[in-house]
């Protein structure tokens, strides 16, 4: 009895030893992160050009932190936005210890996932995407986890470096490796739209080999059938894109528009008229070009999301829907209103249920 009681009160007093040590720490941790803070606004009140050290070292910081690491991060965090915000306001905007303090923060916790993303942002936002995509990708290799990390690059790709040889390329590569970490509509919408930047900057090429590598690694059976249809898409459009080049032949050698897609093969011109796999088909539309029903239902059912995603948010500013499709770009919704991917065709829009098809 008397041992158990000793072990008991034992267990009592590491207790308490382990609270001190605790509360200790949490109070060297505020006191750095006070002495910090003198330090800041004494360089503050002097001359902003001239500071020499904005932060102490993070392995002194580590080693003073009793492990309370991540506390301290997240102050140093609040830190870093209050820095950030102050340089937005001044005149000269240098924005000089914004990389050293993120890479601070980050090296203290590397878990803190959004010390990388929004730390990816700010440093894109004052044109450093340099330090930007590095800071993101490491946080990649801690939280391969986290979406919001590949797509911080992509936008990164896609704002800053868009005019950069090779930038939609590598922005729809991590679009696709966002859409993967994502399940449901999300996954769709940053799939499509990797997909929607391959087809702008002709990168069929690329797109194929993404969705090819995307097909054989994937784990998901969503991603595999999206891919799958993706590529043959790809492949549809191609067959498209050479039987417009046989009709350019056959206009050249009986000085007309063939009227009917069988002509081709019945003139000697092409050897048979291809398949859709998707169970389209294609046809010679009145402007003498050929088109396919499956890339033609796939533009339209892009263009449609697109337009009532306008339709929802001037509904949401102006408590109405509006009159005329037109009056998205009137309103500055849209910078313009998408043609129907249909030749000859048009958007049918009731105002009243604010629908389109």
């Amino acid at each position: 009895m008397k041992s158990e009681v000793n072990q008991g009160v034992a267990r009592t007093r590491r207790r308490a030893w382990r609270a001190i040590v605790i509360i200790l720490g949490v109070v060297a941790a505020l006191g750095i992160t006070s002495a910090v803070q003198m330090q800041l606004d004494a360089i503050g009140k002097t001359k902003r050009d001239e500071e020499l050290l904005y932060l102490p070292n993070e392995k002194l910081l580590n080693h003073f932190t009793a492990g309370l690491h991540s506390v301290v991060a997240d102050l140093l965090w609040l830190k870093c936005v209050q820095y950030t915000v102050q340089e937005f306001h001044s005149q000269e905007r240098k924005f000089t210890w914004l990389e050293h303090m993120c890479n601070t923060i980050v090296r203290l916790d590397p878990y803190f996932t959004g010390a990388y993303q929004w730390g990816g942002t700010l440093l894109a936002a004052i044109g450093n995407d340099t330090a930007a995509i590095e800071l993101v990708k490491r946080g990649m290799v801690r939280r391969p986890d986290r979406w919001e990390l590949p797509f911080e690059v992509a936008k990164t790709f896609i704002l800053n470096r868009r005019e950069e040889p090779g930038a939609a390329a590598i922005a729809s590569y991590y679009l696709l490796w966002t859409a993967d970490l994502l399940e449901g509509a999300d996954r769709e919408f940053f799939t499509r739209w990797a997909y929607n930047i391959q087809r702008m900057h002709d990168l069929s090429g690329t797109g194929r080999q993404i969705w090819v590598n995307i097909r054989e690694t994937t784990k998901d059976p969503f991603m595999r059938e999206l891919a799958e249809r993706k590529i043959a898409l790809l492949d549809v459009r191609e067959k498209c894109a050479g039987l417009n080049l046989a009709v350019e032949r056959f206009v050249q050698k009986y000085g007309r528009r063939p009227g009917r897609l069988e002509e081709l093969s019945e003139k000697g011109v092409v050897d048979t008229i291809p398949s859709d796999p998707l169970g389209g088909m294609f046809f010679v539309a009145d402007d003498g070009k050929v088109y396919n029903t499956s890339v033609l239902d796939e533009d339209v059912a892009d263009r449609l999301r697109v337009i009532r995603a306008a339709i929802n948010r001037f509904k949401n500013e102006k408590g109405r829907y509006p009159e005329r499709l037109e009056e998205l770009v009137e309103s500055g919704e849209m910078t313009r209103l998408p043609s129907h991917p249909y030749p000859g065709r048009a958007w049918r829009y009731d105002p009243i249920q604010g629908s389109v098809e």
